[in-house]
């Protein structure tokens, strides 16, 4: 009895502290009971809230035996979570978790089996207060190791021996700005096969020396200062780095002394770095010995080799910085992967000597021209040119014809596609030729020039901000495509929409008076865009049966018919800007029901009918609902408040009720809504009731009359009636009749 008694005390204790299933502990409960509150399935544990504002904590944690993964995203946790003894646990996963309170030295003895930890967006402190050097030791599988996003200063990780990780990620973390220049960095990494330094304050890299380091301006005294620190790089460190990601550190500068060391390197991400050295590019990358397969360019300032001897004019540099007219070699024998966009490049750019190339990212520069070569790659993958001066199709693409899957070659100066675009390059997947110059689109040859040709793999069009008159589709080699941008161009009409079986996303906004006839039904479109389009009647979409999304923004529709639309309705309808006075009244119920998302903004709406009940409540305007009754709309009328509402004032058949005045006539007379046979349309009539109903009526005249020669002098003083005449009808509200101070 005493042992029942402890436990009732204790209930609401636990509850005052709030202790519950979610706070996991080696309690009664089990080894799953972590698969209570969390996502247990094939070997993986995820935690995650499974609602917004829950709160979600793991203090003391006992994994299943089977458990090989375990993943915790957006908790609060107020530190690292205890645990049991987990041998087969491989994986951990902490992001987002807020953890602030500093590691135990021991925490990771019982996961000793770990050989991936990502401690990753967290809020741990500096120093070795929150990570002890030793804190990984017993983690002797250990391969991949993140604590980017962290905040931290200084880093100090001590691994078992020889241990050599395969990944090592402390981006995003403001590393050593607090020293001052000369001071050691006070830290120890292991070597690591891939190094990712990302946004990490990197000021420098030689030979032998990492610098570290952020500048500090003082506004009200006009001055910087530079703080400094070092780290060694041992040997043992450049002999086991294959990956070296530098990227978004904008006061990086290479120093030519650690070419040499750059040289085994398969990956290297210098994007953003304030100085690259032009030696990298005329000298290093034609030495065999040179690995590089993936080099990241992006935003980069070249260095010069040789300085100018007499002052240049700002004209002879480009908005980068960099020189113009350079022409380096930039492909080393094993290069696969090259970067080199907004890096202000003019003129042609040549690919001589890059076979083995396969990507290729050159976007916002400023050439005319690219050329493959006969010595430049023939399995080319991706090409990648938005935002220049080019003219033309880049001359010699047609060696990787058959290898090609994507070309983006959007915002140049294109007019003239090669013939038979599509029969060539049967292998793409995407092709984006938006902001262009081009005036006609034929993908496939005509007459005895075609070529047998049934489909092509594409799946991503967009020829959007042309000057397109016409797109010709004469057979289904399309019959892949998925999404297709026709927007803003200068198209009257598209009538290949049969031609493509497949397509979900059709763009056309943005070309005035375009027509859509519709000659088949289409069982895949689920998305048209028709905005802005000056149109003064819609298209007949009805045979559109799988439409999802509808956008008719812009236009100058007096009217969206229901007829015209697809039988089961759309999900989003847009119809902001256009001239509509009512909205939906000849709607079959499927369409109505529907439409989950309504804009309708900016249009003349009829005071107040304008829609129909359930699309009324999707309108909401500056606070204010509409709610619409209509006499000659059967299925509203069982709605209505009150049969005054019904009448025909001035020839008008809609009127309207707004939320200010809804309650006016509520209170008096919404019970006689529901009890009024008149408001039963399907009510059957029949002679018992046509003899009983008019003895009713005189009967209760007469009871009423009485009543009211009764109550009338109450009911003045409790309440007075005010007539109110909107939009040619009577609205009533009721007042409050003045008090005696008024009087």
């Amino acid at each position: 009895m005493a042992f029942f008694v402890g436990i009732l005390l204790l209930l609401p204790l636990c509850q005052c502290f709030m202790v519950n299933l979610r706070h996991l502990g080696l309690d009664g409960i089990g080894n799953l009971a972590i698969c209570r509150v969390c996502t247990c399935r094939q070997h993986t544990v995820e935690c995650v809230p499974r609602r917004e504002g829950e709160q979600f904590q793991l203090r003391m944690v006992q994994l299943p035996s089977w458990a090989e993964s375990l993943s915790m995203f957006n908790l609060t946790l107020a530190a690292f979570p205890h645990f049991a003894t987990a041998p087969r646990l491989r994986q951990l996963r902490l992001r987002h978790c807020s953890i602030r309170a500093p590691f135990h030295p021991l925490a990771f003895v019982p996961l000793h089996s770990l050989e991936s930890v990502h401690l990753t967006d967290n809020r741990l402190m500096n120093g070795d207060k929150a990570l002890p050097p030793a804190l990984f030791r017993p983690l002797t599988q250990l391969r991949e190791l993140s604590l980017s996003g962290n905040g931290l200063r200084s880093v100090r990780i001590e691994l078992e021996g020889s241990q050599i990780l395969d990944r090592l990620d402390l981006s995003q973390n403001p590393l050593c700005p607090e020293k001052k220049l000369g001071d050691a960095l006070g830290a120890q990494w292991p070597p690591a096969r891939r190094l990712q330094l990302e946004k990490a304050n990197v000021l420098g890299l030689n030979s032998t020396h990492w610098t570290f380091g952020e500048t500090k301006i003082a506004q009200r005294q006009n001055w910087a200062e530079m703080k400094k620190c070092h780290l060694a790089i041992p040997d043992t460190h450049w002999e086991a780095l294959e990956q070296l990601r530098l990227g978004e550190n904008a006061a990086f500068k290479l120093h030519q002394s650690a070419l040499p060391r750059l040289t085994p390197l398969r990956h290297l991400d210098l994007s953003s770095a304030e100085s690259v050295p032009e030696e990298l590019f005329l000298v290093w990358t034609g030495h065999p010995e040179v690995q590089w397969r993936h080099i990241c360019l992006r935003r980069a300032k070249i260095e010069p080799a040789i300085a100018p001897l007499y002052y240049e004019p700002y004209k002879s540099t480009n908005k980068n910085g960099n020189q113009r007219h350079n022409h380096w070699t930039m492909c080393p024998i094993r290069l696969e992967w090259l970067d080199i966009s907004e890096l202000g490049l003019e003129g042609t750019l040549r690919l001589d000597g890059c076979g083995q190339l396969k990507w290729l990212y050159a976007d916002e520069n400023a050439l005319e021209a690219v050329r493959i070569g006969d010595s430049g790659p023939a399995e080319l993958l991706l090409v990648s040119a938005r935002g220049n001066r080019l003219r033309h199709w880049p001359e010699g693409l047609s060696r990787s014809a058959h290898s090609l899957t994507s070309v983006q070659l959007a915002n140049n100066s294109i007019s003239r596609l090669p013939p038979g675009l599509l029969e060539q390059y049967t292998q793409l997947n995407s092709l984006d030729l938006s902001q262009n110059a081009l005036r006609h689109f034929r993908p496939i040859l005509s007459g005895d020039d075609a070529k047998d040709v049934s489909h092509t793999r594409l799946i991503f069009l967009n020829l959007s901000r042309n000057q397109l008159r016409s797109v010709e589709l004469p057979t289904t080699i399309l019959s892949s495509l998925t999404v297709l941008d026709l927007s803003n161009n200068i198209l009257t009409k598209f009538d290949s929409l049969y031609r493509l079986p497949a397509l979900e996303h059709l763009h056309l906004s943005g070309n005035a008076g375009v027509r859509l006839p519709i000659k088949a039904e289409h069982s895949m479109l689920t998305r048209l865009d028709m905005a802005n389009c000056s149109l003064t009647k819609m298209s007949d979409l009805s045979r559109l049966v799988a439409l999802r999304e509808l956008n008719l923004r812009a236009n100058c529709l007096g009217e969206v018919p229901g007829h015209w639309l697809p039988p089961r309705g759309v999900n989003l309808l847009d119809v902001e800007s256009n001239a509509l006075r009512e909205l939906g009244w000849d709607w079959r119920a499927e369409q109505l029901d529907a439409l989950r998302e309504l804009y309708a903004m900016e249009n003349p709406w009829e005071c107040a009918c304008a829609f129909v009940p359930p699309l009324g409540r999707l309108f909401t305007q500056a606070n204010r609902s509409t709610q619409c009754q209509r006499q000659d709309s059967q299925r509203w009328r069982r709605h209505s408040l009150h049969a005054l509402l019904l009448h025909k004032v001035q020839g008008t058949d809609v009127q309207c009720l707004r939320a200010e005045d809804h309650w006016t006539i509520a209170h008096t007379a919404a019970h006689h809504a529901h009890s009024s046979p008149f408001n039963n349309d399907d009510s059957v009539q029949n002679p018992l009731a046509l003899f009983v109903l008019p003895l009713v009526l005189i009967a209760g005249a007469f009871v009423g009359a009485a009543l009211m020669a009764r109550g009338a002098r109450s009911l003045e003083g409790k309440w007075r009636l005010r007539g109110n005449s909107r939009n040619s009808l009577f609205a009533y509200q009721l007042v409050q009749p003045p008090t005696a101070e008024a009087i």
